[in-house]
């Protein structure tokens, strides 16, 4: 399926749960299979410029498959009517291409602080894996070059060249001290979490924001989280670099019991998805959980994107476990309850046609495990710079 990058398998070769997925044309008329999120096969058809139809699931979410009106000029998802005022369940809109790839950290070896490594997971489950890392990184972030920065636990930031020696970044207001997440403006200019004070290079741009940090744009407008207006909840707000509020999200008054996901922000350029998270526990036996994603544009106004529900009652601790790319993918990592070993994970998307797909089973992957430190999924380049 094509959302972004043309993401496809011809007929003879259904994409299903653990494959790999292919990244090829198709011609305007050509029909292709794809798999349904209850592993039953099903069709799409391909059209002009590249663009493909949603799987046509009867098991899945409902959309008007088979016609142009779900895929916008750009080659973005338009799914639903984002334009009547309401944003509902199963819609998708405000999205564009995403040309990257997607990560995870794992480990290869449980319990060995410097066997971390990164491996890619989408479009393509990589053969191999960014490494080696000194002990125990806490946080990785690709800047807009595809270099690599990483976060050591002593509170450095390092470039990454070969894991040997990597040169650090300077952190002016706080040496030695900087937590996780980190963030860079078009220039490579650094924004840190110093304690609980975010700084821009040298400069304290807004003192106490705690772990509120979501991540920068290229032109040095930065996404934080704090309350607002709403008991409780905490809104999305777009600051320029002194720490100026420009614009603000806080859609509670029409979706209620929202948690902003700080560590699932992308960022392209001047433009940010950011996500919520809601869990609706009226009923105990079968909460309600729902993804919801907005688009930052580069005029500080924030627009609906994707809102969909996820079938896991997994009690998330980590903020880092869930992603969301331009093009309305959003991604999870979990435990698996199909694996015999009780700590094993996996990784599941959420595609903008509706249709689930598990993308990395640590039951099923010969090198890489889970690790203890963290559960990152970030995004970065489409090709991975490996040693």
């Amino acid at each position: 399926m094509r959302f972004g990058l043309m993401l496809a398998v011809l007929s003879s070769g259904a994409i299903g749960c653990g494959d790999n997925i292919s990244t090829l044309q198709c011609e305007a008329g050509e029909t292709l299979e794809c798999v349904c999120s209850d592993g039953s096969s099903a069709s799409q058809q391909c059209l002009d410029g590249n663009r493909l139809t949603p799987c046509a699931c009867e098991s899945d979410t409902p959309v008007d498959a088979g016609t142009d009106s779900n895929l916008d000029s750009d080659g973005g998802s338009v799914i639903g009517n984002c334009d009547d005022g309401t944003f509902d369940q199963g819609d998708v809109c405000a999205t564009e291409p995403y040309a990257g790839g997607v990560y995870f950290e794992g480990t290869l070896s449980e319990g060995s602080c410097s066997a971390m490594v990164l491996q890619q997971f989408w479009p393509t489950l990589s053969a191999n894996e960014i490494r080696p890392f000194p002990c125990t990184p806490s946080y990785y972030r690709f800047r807009s070059d595809d270099s690599l920065v990483y976060l050591q636990n002593s509170g450095e930031l390092q470039l990454y060249e070969d894991g040997s020696g990597d040169p650090l970044i300077s952190t002016p207001g706080c040496e030695g001290n900087v937590r996780s997440a980190v963030g860079f403006d078009e220039n490579d200019r650094p924004f840190y979490l110093c304690g609980l004070d975010l700084f821009a290079g040298a400069n304290l741009i807004r003192a106490e924001l705690g772990m509120n940090y979501a991540g920068t744009l290229a032109d040095g407008r930065s996404l934080i989280v704090e309350p607002g207006a709403h008991p409780g909840r905490l809104d999305y707000v777009v600051i320029d670099d002194a720490g100026n509020e420009l614009s603000r999200l806080a859609p509670h008054a029409e979706i209620d019991k929202l948690r902003p996901l700080t560590d699932a922000t992308t960022i392209d350029g001047d433009v940010a998805y950011v996500l919520f998270e809601r869990i609706d526990a009226t009923s105990l036996e079968a909460p309600e959980r729902e993804l919801i994603s907005y688009r930052l544009d580069a005029d500080n106004e924030f627009q609906p994107s994707r809102r969909t529900t996820i079938d896991t009652f997994e009690r998330v601790l980590f903020t880092s476990n869930r992603l969301v790319l331009s093009d309305g993918s959003m991604f999870l990592r979990e435990s698996d309850p199909d694996s015999d070993a009780q700590l094993d994970e996996r990784i599941r998307g959420f595609l903008p046609d509706g249709s689930v797909r598990v993308l990395w089973r640590e039951a099923e992957s010969p090198r890489v495990k889970s690790s203890a430190f963290t559960r990152q999924i970030l995004q970065g380049p489409l090709e991975a710079p490996l040693n």
